[in-house]
């Protein structure tokens, strides 16, 4: 899986512009069925609560929080 391309999936259903999972895979260029591997490691291994919106047309996350896929040093000395 490429980290780059999830973080792409990620930032995209923050922003409710995902659209069908056709147009996400145009998009990120990507086949459909790997989008649908995307979007269930984000639910599945990161525990987000990400869901299908038909009225919006886009993938959102249900509730409000953050999943952060950068690696942040807790070791700063200062």
């Amino acid at each position: 899986m490429n980290f780059s391309k999830l973080s792409l999936v990620v930032e995209l259903i923050k922003q409710e512009q995902t659209g069908t999972p056709e147009e996400l895979a145009k998009k990120i260029a990507l086949s459909e069925r790997m989008v649908y591997k995307y979007i269930n490691c984000i639910k599945n291994d990161f525990k987000a609560p990400v869901i299908f919106s038909k009225k919006k047309k886009s993938y959102c996350f249900k509730e409000k929080g953050e999943l952060n896929l950068s690696w942040v040093s807790s070791s700063k000395k200062q």
